[in-house]
């Protein structure tokens, strides 16, 4: 049994050193610039598919105590809506386009897949069989895994679509006792999409002489 023991320490060492605590502002900041920018693009995003994967949850604040009070309906919606958002648009500002001058079309951010899971069964399992106590030595609850596909497309200032740009992202997560715990979906989300952004962004870039030039014969907004 000994050697048993051991590995348990050992791998929860290993884990426990390996793994995050949870959120930091730094994870909000994008990758690398590219090299050449494109001229300034507004950032807008695909409403619909943000909304489904990332539903909105209403909550109802009214006084149970006085029958005619007024219900008021309060919407909030996921921080990783917001996350998700603000990544796109300081990619974009900050990485593929000049911040200044006129603006020369826009760019629209599609989630095309997104998804959160649970994995490693066995330590939940074990969680349980042992009322949490593998998780006091460090040991995991759960791993948390999210997956996502975005797509970017890019418009002149008269409309017309330059090109279409797909990226997907994966990133995990063990969840445990000091590690982890009430951020992983949110770490999880933030670092898959920065992924696909990196991909998008390159791909971007391997077509920046030609969407230059498009954007440049198309002319600023309001110049036609």
């Amino acid at each position: 049994m000994k050697p048993f023991y051991l590995f348990i320490f050992s791998f929860s060492i290993i884990l426990f050193s390996s793994c995050r605590i949870g959120f930091e502002l730094d994870d909000l900041q994008p990758g690398v610039a590219n090299s050449h920018k494109l001229p300034k693009l507004d950032f807008n995003i695909d409403g619909l598919s943000f909304r489904y994967a990332f539903p909105v949850s209403h909550t109802t604040n009214e006084d149970p105590d006085d029958p005619d009070s007024t219900p008021t309906y309060i919407s909030t919606t996921d921080v990783k809506f917001h996350d998700t958002k603000i990544l796109g648009e300081r990619m974009i500002r900050d990485n593929v386009c000049i911040d200044k001058g006129p603006t020369y079309g826009s760019v629209t951010c599609k989630i095309i897949a997104r998804d959160t899971r649970g994995k490693g069964v066995f330590f939940t399992v074990l969680s349980f069989a042992t009322m949490s106590a593998s998780n006091l030595i460090g040991l995991p609850y759960i791993k948390r895994e999210t997956i996502v596909e975005l797509e970017m497309e890019i418009f002149d200032s008269q409309g017309k679509s330059l090109g279409l740009y797909n990226g997907q992202g994966k990133s995990k997560m063990w969840v445990g006792f000091y590690y982890g715990t009430s951020d992983s979906d949110r770490v999880t989300n933030i670092e898959a999409v920065k992924q696909a952004f990196d991909r998008i962004q390159t791909r971007i870039y391997q077509d920046y002489s030609y969407l230059k030039q498009e954007l440049l014969i198309a002319g600023p907004r309001g110049s036609y």
